[in-house]
């Protein structure tokens, strides 16, 4: 077991290495100010990264792990992640290259969307969707019951600025993430559900690893 998880931490570390590190003028304030919080959150992702596949261990296939497509799927998260400090963004890329070890691969490159949704949503955007995902409010329970979005998020997110509010959803809707219809739900004039597509990227950034996120 133990040379196992040694293979899986040596394959992660390996391709980390081919990413390429700035030079000239760049490298000076680089060398002097960033590399250990870099290497700290390289080290901490990898290390994360490597027993939570660890955990999932009799699911996956090591020649899974050194395929090309796992290696640049890696690669990119990495380098994403080595630039965040926030957990909900972490876990969510680390949740992705999970489900991509344990998934066969296809003909689609819709994890590299993922990647890149996860890299350009904001954090409170994360936040509404788990929110969302959590409380299976939206296309989860029953297909056929959709909610109005903005009332339901200012019932627990009392604080919140409404139009900002209005901006990250309406982003959402744009990215085909959840759609909105003008069917009348609980007297107000628009609701909400998740799209077939929306649905795969939830479950896929929100599961296995938990986020313990309130809002």
């Amino acid at each position: 077991m133990k040379k196992n998880n040694e293979h899986i931490r040596n394959v992660l570390i390996a391709a980390s290495a081919a990413i390429p590190i700035a030079g000239g003028p760049i490298a000076v304030i680089l060398d002097k100010y960033l590399p250990s919080e870099f290497e700290e959150r390289k080290n901490n992702f990898i290390t994360s990264l490597s027993e939570d596949l660890e955990n999932i261990k009799d699911q996956i296939l090591i020649e899974r792990l050194q395929s090309k497509e796992y290696l640049t799927f890696f690669i990119k998260i990495l380098k994403h992640s080595m630039e965040e400090h926030r957990k909900e963004k972490t876990i969510a890329f680390r949740n992705i290259l999970i489900n991509e070890a344990i998934s066969k691969s296809n003909d689609f490159d819709e994890t590299t969307m993922y990647i890149r949704l996860v890299n350009d949503l904001t954090v409170d955007q994360i936040r509404i969707l788990h929110y969302i995902y959590h409380k299976k409010l939206v296309g989860h329970c029953n297909a056929n019951v959709n909610i109005n979005i903005y009332n339901e998020l200012k019932k627990v997110w009392i604080e919140i600025d409404y139009h900002y509010l209005l901006a990250c959803v309406t982003e959402l809707i744009r990215f085909f993430i959840i759609t909105s219809s003008s069917e009348v739900v609980n007297n107000s004039e628009k609701s909400h559900s998740l799209t077939d597509f929306g649905e795969r990227f939830v479950k896929h950034i929100f599961s296995p690893v938990e986020m313990n996120i309130e809002i």
